[in-house]
């Protein structure tokens, strides 16, 4: 994972593709965050990294401000540090393809696979703290409370399940009439919304009623819940869905329609993500991004959409056209429902990764450090400094194996024939000893003054008759190893006769 930028960002865009690589793409803000109300919010988008997570395509993405992890059908689950920018980890207590991913806050990763398990793992040391085990076939997706204490979960055995994540326990299940592929919470946790095929129906918890439907679009790939700011600055939450017919639309929290709107992407929208960017205006506080197959991506703020539908009259509709050849050839008059034509506002931006894309999540930016931490770092920085003087003026060595100790000389004379030039040869001891042992083997001055005084072991030998000796020696050895060779040879011979 290698990163081409440094700076700031509003929020980063991370997208999974079929071809296994994994896409990071920073959204910054390309003016003053107190630009004019009725002006579109200025994005730009910058990738930062492109990385080849898996061994198999990537099929979930969950983030945080620092953490990402990645679910692929390979069973593996990847861990990143978004702050270094480095691979950190890999999960593998799934027997499946992983399905969903959700991080709560920055203290716990919730995972989902094929194998009908959800685990939960902490991510101070990323261990398995729970396995919940309920669903008798492949865990479709979850989303977990605002709160943090509730757990909803849908599988491929027709069930909604409500786990209590204190006892780690379902308290609560029911059959659908559909297998569902989506369940997401409301920003305020009062509702939920439940996605199965072509149709999204909207729950309370306060009584479990069924309080809104969205239908009659087609297949729908993707949904979301949001916030909402209108132009006097009263948020609402609304549901946001995407799916085959390449349209957007927005929904209340009842089911009824409040904007629709073609995307412009060449095909089908796989996934869809929400965030509300900080230091934004009150019209823009909502800000959408979308993938498709096609390998687009691209940005929306929701306020400038709505006024882009508003003043362009947002639906038409055009009769049907019937010419005289369909009447003679029908005996019976028929009627054809008319045919929406949707508007199609210009994103904020887009991106095209020329890749099959899968999956969407926002990642928050990093979050602005406290003044503890703040004063954390000026300290550890002002440690780090004086260290730095102290190393620049030390004048002791530190190290244990620099010698305190000067190098002793000792010199040893020869007689020769010359006297005016005595022959001196000196010895060095080692250089690199430790403390101690220089402490323990160095000598006292009077002990160096009483070696002087000692006379030397045995008495000098001359350079001329050193010189006889030696050649004497060596002939004698000679000798002895010719008439040990012709000892050998005779017995060698004695024994053959």
């Amino acid at each position: 994972m290698t990163a081409t930028t440094d700076l700031p960002y509003d929020f980063r865009i991370i997208v999974g593709t079929y071809e296994r690589l994994l896409y990071g793409i920073d959204a910054i803000r390309t003016t003053s965050p107190d630009a004019p109300p009725s002006t579109a919010l200025p994005l730009s988008l910058n990738p930062v990294f492109i990385y080849p997570a898996h061994i198999s395509c990537i099929k979930a993405a969950a983030a945080t401000h620092r953490f990402l992890a990645t679910g692929s059908t390979d069973e593996h689950i990847k861990l990143y540090d978004l702050r270094l920018r480095k691979e950190v980890g890999t999960l593998m207590h799934h027997s499946g393809s992983i399905t969903c991913l959700v991080f709560y806050k920055k203290t716990h990763l919730f995972t989902a696979s094929e194998d009908g398990a959800i685990s939960i793992v902490r991510t101070s040391d990323w261990e398995v703290l729970k396995t919940l085990d309920g669903h008798k076939r492949a865990v479709n997706w979850i989303d977990v409370h605002p709160s943090g204490k509730v757990l909803l979960s849908v599988g491929g055995d027709q069930t909604l399940k409500c786990w209590d994540l204190a006892k780690a326990a379902c308290t609560y299940s029911m059959k659908l009439p559909k297998v569902a592929e989506r369940v997401c919470w409301s920003p305020s946790g009062d509702r939920y919304a439940v996605l199965m095929n072509t149709t999204v129906q909207i729950y309370t918890i306060a009584d479990g009623e069924l309080v809104g439907t969205v239908d009659r679009i087609g297949r729908i790939n993707s949904v979301r819940f949001c916030n909402l700011a209108n132009a006097d600055g009263v948020v609402e939450e609304v549901v946001i869905t995407g799916g085959e017919d390449r349209a957007i639309a927005v929904w209340d929290a009842t089911g009824n329609r409040i904007m629709r709107w073609d995307s412009g992407h060449a095909n089908r929208i796989k996934d869809i993500d929400a965030i509300v960017p900080e230091d934004s205006n009150p019209t823009h506080t909502t800000v959408i991004a979308t993938c498709s197959s096609d390998g687009g991506i691209k940005v929306w703020d929701l306020a400038s959409v709505k006024t882009h539908i508003a003043s362009n009259a947002a639906a038409t509709v055009t009769p049907a056209v019937t010419t005289d050849a369909t009447i003679a050839t029908t005996t019976s008059t028929t009627i054809r429902k008319p045919k929406e034509i949707l508007s199609t506002p210009p994103p904020v931006t887009e991106y095209n990764a020329k890749c099959r894309l899968t999956c969407l999540v926002i990642a928050p930016p990093p979050a602005k450090p406290t003044r503890k931490q703040l004063a954390q770092r000026q300290a550890l920085a002002d440690d780090k400094a004086s260290t730095l003087d102290a190393d620049a003026y030390r004048s002791e060595p530190e190290s244990d194996y620099e010698d305190l100790i000067p190098k002793p000389r000792i010199e040893v004379s020869f007689e020769s024939d010359d006297a005016e030039k005595p022959v001196t040869a000196t010895v060095s001891t080692p250089s690199k000893k430790r403390k101690a042992a220089a402490s323990e083997t160095a000598e006292t001055p009077a002990a160096a003054d009483k070696a002087k005084k000692q006379k030397p072991s045995g008495p000098a030998k001359k350079g001329k008759k050193a010189k006889l000796q030696k050649q004497a020696d060596k002939a004698t050895k000679g000798a002895a190893k010719g008439r040990g060779k012709q000892a050998a040879l005779a017995k060698f011979q004695s024994m053959k006769k």
